[in-house]
């Protein structure tokens, strides 16, 4: 295992320490190595959900393996220069400031049309030249072996992954000392970069801060807290970040092209939150509910009847989250539980639906299993989400038979925001 160069920290007395992995990932028998396997360093899956899952980062020392093939310069050459790359799908940073969008996009005339927002390639390499840096954003919607990678990552830990890459210049640093709302694997892709993680982390951030809050947050940390990563990373090297750990990194004596996979997780408050919002917008139909607090609670026994109206409420909600019908986004509280196989591969999904030639059957079914029906699905999406919602799902049909149907672009329009809401999903039928 190499060195790794520390900076003393003279705010304590004690400087904690990150912990290294530097096993390789076993590849499967077909030669693989998932992404998680590969993101971990071949630690085995339950201690790394145990030891550092939103917990503390991990270093994986990946000397010896080559990094998998997501993204190259020579790639992002070719994005830049032919395939009309479109905000928000990038942004340029100078002196850890992005770039005002409006200074790097114009309008593309298309015969009598013009499509917005598209990205001017001489004022980005004008920009690089001078020594900013690129970042890519939510390359898991527009390059399909990121897609894959991150379809394959959330169905081993249940989350959503959502990529950016960021290249940066010698003696640069794209991003002022901050700290995230989501964890991060970052992913080495080429070059070097030197990386710098405090210890006391902001404890699992629920929502970010205003700027001078946030400012305020690191600045106290970086002042107070050691340095418990302090080193370069190269080729092959991740590093897991939890969120809410201040971190930063820099460009030093040559470029560097990393993968940030942010994992965003569902937090138990938010689902609460959403459960909550859903129950009172049931009550605002309640007439007792109408009532002044001031009332009930000056009657007889009246913070006790107060209180029953909560208690019950609560099973309320307990009841609505339990229940197989009740639709809304599902939540992976144990990391490893996955999402469907067609997760995230909506291109895919729609070539198999377009070829005439496609002898598979798939269903596209509700919360409940149940498979939906072509009249559902020749409706716009908003009425096929509350179809779904009120679990008017009937049984019976093989989606193969809905091609026809999905010609229809409100049709299409509702079969991907059901499958992106997690509102339906895609199974195999039988032939």
């Amino acid at each position: 295992m190499r060195q790794l160069k520390r900076t003393d920290a003279p705010q304590t007395a004690a400087e904690p320490d990150v912990e290294r992995q530097k096993n390789p990932a076993e590849p499967d028998d077909a030669g693989a190595v998932s992404p998680l396997a590969y993101c971990i360093g071949g630690m085995d899956a339950t201690r790394f959900f145990a030891a550092h899952w939103e917990k503390k980062p991990l270093v994986v020392d990946g000397r010896g393996r080559t990094p998998p093939d997501l993204l190259s310069l020579t790639e992002i050459d070719r994005i830049l220069q032919f395939e009309g790359l479109k905000a928000p799908h990038f942004r340029v940073f100078s002196a850890g400031q992005a770039v005002p969008e409006r200074e790097l996009i114009a309008p593309l005339k298309i015969g009598s049309d013009s499509v917005s927002g598209v990205a001017l390639p001489a004022r980005i390499y004008e920009r690089l030249a001078r020594g900013d840096s690129l970042a890519l954003q939510f390359l898991e919607k527009i390059r399909p072996a990121i897609r894959r990678f991150c379809a394959d990552l959330e169905r081993e830990i249940g989350v959503d992954c959502q990529a950016n890459s960021y290249l940066t210049f010698p003696n640069t640093q794209t991003l002022h000392i901050h700290y995230d709302m989501h964890d991060v694997f970052v992913v080495q892709l080429s070059g070097r970069k030197h990386w710098r993680i405090w210890d006391d982390p902001v404890p699992l951030p629920l929502r970010r801060p205003d700027k001078a809050r946030h400012a305020a947050s690191v600045e106290r940390r970086v002042r107070g807290a050691a340095l418990i990563f302090d080193g370069e990373v190269r080729p092959g090297d991740v590093l897991y970040i939890p969120r809410g750990y201040v971190h930063c990194a820099e460009a030093r004596a040559e470029h560097s092209l990393h993968l940030t996979v942010g994992l965003l997780v569902e937090r138990i408050h938010g689902v609460l939150e959403r459960r909550v919002e859903r129950l009172l917008a049931r009550l605002a139909d309640d007439q007792s509910m109408r009532r002044s607090a001031r009332q009930v609670l000056a009657g007889p026994d009246g913070r006790n009847a107060l209180s029953d109206l909560i208690r019950a409420a609560g099973r309320e909600i307990c009841a609505s989250d339990a229940s197989p019908g009740n639709a809304g986004t599902p939540v992976s509280c144990n990391p490893g539980t996955g999402r469907s196989a067609w997760s995230g591969r909506l291109l895919e999904l729609s070539l198999r639906l377009d070829d005439p030639e496609c002898t598979d059957r798939v269903l596209l079914v509700g919360p409940a299993g149940a498979a939906i029906e072509p009249h559902h699905l020749a409706v716009e999406a908003a009425q096929v989400l509350a179809v779904l919602t009120s679990g008017d799902c009937r049984s019976g049909i093989a989606f193969k038979a809905l091609v026809a149907d999905l010609g229809h672009g409100s049709a299409r329009t509702g079969v991907i925001a059901l499958l992106q809401s997690d509102l339906a999903d895609v199974q195999r039928g039988t032939a």
